[in-house]
């Protein structure tokens, strides 16, 4: 699959050369716009509509499945938990692990939604590991509880999360999309 995106936004204009039938509005990313006629009543061809469904589908199942998982995490007695601060608790990184384990095999979302997932939550795994063993060298106190992680910010668009300890000042960034 090539990586395309849309006329919105970019200097490519549409070839006049092919004036005499309506072009895929899909520029490829080496620049070149798509040669094939779109389909009645829409900008894009036919390969074009369906690799946008496709991504569309992926991005709802991926969403249901980290919305689940919030709501598993409010029900265990954390009510104020979102989606955004998955990355910021061992805990929730298993139960979105078993959360994806259980939607793949009920046929929710498929293997590369899943992978790419899972991916992410191991990421997200070693960095909030690494975060723990910079706390644990700056104070060896074993009576000291380790300070939460609180989520800064996040970004609108990717549902990013920055969680800083207040202690340290230092950061861990994490990636989850937002459920709609």
């Amino acid at each position: 699959m090539c990586e395309i995106s849309s006329n919105e936004g970019s200097n490519a204009t549409p070839e006049s050369r092919y004036a005499y039938y309506r072009r895929c509005q899909v520029f490829r990313s080496g620049g070149q716009q798509c040669k094939a006629p779109a389909e009645k009543g829409t900008h894009i061809c036919y390969a074009h509509a369906a690799q946008r469904a496709l991504r569309e589908r992926r991005v709802r199942e991926r969403r249901a499945v980290l919305a689940e998982v919030a709501m598993r995490m409010r029900a265990k007695g954390r009510v104020e938990f979102e989606v955004a601060d998955i990355g910021t608790d061992f805990n929730a990184i298993q139960v979105t692990i078993a959360v994806a384990a259980h939607a793949l095999i009920d046929g929710r979302i498929d293997c590369k939604t899943a992978g790419k997932l899972l991916w992410q939550l191991q990421t997200a795994a070693r960095l909030l590991w690494l975060y723990r063993q910079a706390l644990q060298r700056t104070a060896p106190s074993e009576s000291e509880q380790l300070p939460k992680l609180r989520v800064l910010s996040k970004s609108p668009k990717m549902g990013t999360a920055i969680a800083m300890n207040a202690v340290e000042k230092s950061t861990v960034t994490m990636a989850f999309e937002k459920a709609a």
